[in-house]
């Protein structure tokens, strides 16, 4: 009985034993098997933490050549930025001289405004001195004529007075007192026909030196004319012999044939500048013609405009952009016949006149 309790109490604490072995091992199952699912859950984050580092690595690479594109870019831009601020540099500078041009341009057209004033004032002088002397020389023939008149009746009379002293001469019935009296009166007429032919010829001198006095001032005149337009001597002798009618086929200058407004005159001289003394011409025959009077006469040179050659224009694009916000082009601020457009063209193009050089910079 005592060995069949120990027995039983033995067997019992086995059991107990055994059932707590049975509770820790399915425990330890079960966390074997939570930690089973824990690791695949943890291979599956690890999976998708792998594939996400790939696509992150990838991301990271394009990123990278993104960067390193925009770095070249960058320094690409630098580089034409540079360059940028050494044309500005450039331009600037060009800019300041063509400022100083500009001014010294100024001054020029300012000191040939003047020039040109006196020259005016100095031709109205001219154009007066010349209708007096016109009006005297008028006056003086006029004076000739009636004297040259006079003298030929007196002429005649001494000749008639003359024949009649001879005659009485002849004869004794006639008393020497009418004999005096014929010769006292002959000798009258000649003395009066000495005085009258000294007076023809003082006033032929007269009218000669008038003469030549008008000459002179006439070519004076024109010469003022010219250089008041600034023409040089050779477009003066061209337009000289286009008044002669010694050559044909001269319609004249650029700024002889154009009317301008007094506002817009300085600035269109100063954007045609030497070309407002070309000549237009009907054709290359016309100006060969005249190129070869200048070379006889070594008289200059002078450039010609020969229609038949002239071509019409149209304004660029920028041009076009520019005058919205000019005064205008200048070929447009001239008035000429439009049957020399070709040739206003050829010297005025398609500038534009701006009302200040602020404004000019913008353009």
């Amino acid at each position: 009985m005592e060995i069949t309790a120990k027995g039983g109490q033995e067997f019992k604490e086995l059991k107990e034993k055994s059932d707590a072995a049975k509770i820790e091992l399915a425990r330890a199952t079960d966390l074997i098997s939570r930690s089973n699912d824990d690791i695949e859950g943890i291979k599956q984050a690890l999976t998708e933490k792998v594939e996400e580092r790939k696509s992150v690595t990838a991301q990271i690479s394009t990123i990278t050549a993104k960067i390193k594109g925009l770095e070249e870019q960058i320094e690409k831009r630098k580089t034409d930025l540079a360059l940028k601020n050494a044309t500005l540099s450039e331009v600037s500078k060009k800019i300041t001289a063509s400022d100083s041009e500009v001014g010294a341009l100024q001054k020029q057209v300012a000191e040939l405004e003047n020039a040109v004033k006196g020259k005016e004032e100095k031709g109205h002088a001219l154009l007066l001195e010349k209708e007096r002397l016109e009006e005297r020389a008028k006056r003086l023939t006029s004076e000739m004529t009636a004297l040259q008149e006079t003298k030929t009746n007196l002429e005649f009379e001494v000749k008639d007075l003359d024949w009649r002293i001879r005659d009485l001469s002849k004869t004794d019935k006639t008393s020497s007192t009418e004999l005096k009296a014929l010769q006292d009166a002959f000798f009258q007429k000649r003395n009066l026909e000495s005085k009258l032919s000294k007076e023809s010829t003082e006033l032929e001198l007269s009218i000669k030196s008038l003469t030549r006095e008008y000459t002179q001032l006439k070519a004076e005149l024109e010469a003022a004319e010219g250089i008041a337009k600034g023409y040089n001597r050779a477009v003066r002798a061209i337009l000289e012999a286009r008044d002669k009618h010694d050559i044909k086929g001269i319609h004249g200058t650029i700024a002889e044939l154009a009317t301008v407004d007094p506002k817009y005159e300085v600035a269109l001289n100063v954007a045609a500048g030497a070309r407002m003394q070309s000549i237009i011409v009907d054709s290359d025959e016309v100006a060969a013609t005249a190129i070869q009077f200048l070379k006889r006469n070594n008289l200059g040179r002078a450039t010609f405009l020969p229609l038949t050659k002239m071509l019409d224009g149209n304004p660029r694009g920028k041009a076009l952009m520019a005058e919205k916000q000019a005064v205008g082009f200048a070929i447009d601020l001239i008035r000429y016949d439009q049957k020399y457009r070709p040739a206003f063209w050829y010297v005025f193009g398609d500038t534009v006149v701006v009302d200040d050089l602020d404004q000019a910079r913008k353009l």
